[in-house]
């Protein structure tokens, strides 16, 4: 997520695509932590939140811009990342076996 966010813009994409990459790169890097360990759901998207803050502290010094509407774009993946991982984490927890649930 840093490299793509902290290289150079080259091109120019289409109006506001940028904001949906911030999204599913947030989503994209909370979604398995919190699939993997549902019950940490809220110190991950947290997490997420923040790294993409400092993300956005450094970005012009790498000659882009920092911008409200990424930070904003980046909590938005974050809860939509996290939350989805927690609840298929959820619901797909008695089916992988962490829980022995019988005796042999």
């Amino acid at each position: 997520m840093a490299a793509l966010t902290l290289a150079p813009i080259s091109g120019s994409d289409m109006p506001g695509s940028d904001k949906l990459y911030h999204v599913l790169a947030c989503a994209a890097l909370a979604f398995p932590l919190t699939f993997a360990r549902p019950r940490f759901m809220v110190p991950v998207a947290l997490a997420v939140v923040v790294y993409g803050g400092l993300i956005e502290l450094i970005q012009p010094y790498v000659g882009r811009s920092r911008e409200w509407a990424d930070l904003f774009a980046d909590a938005l993946g974050a809860m939509i990342g996290a939350g989805l991982g927690a609840l298929f984490g959820n619901w797909l927890q008695p089916y992988w076996g962490t829980k022995a649930t019988h005796k042999n």
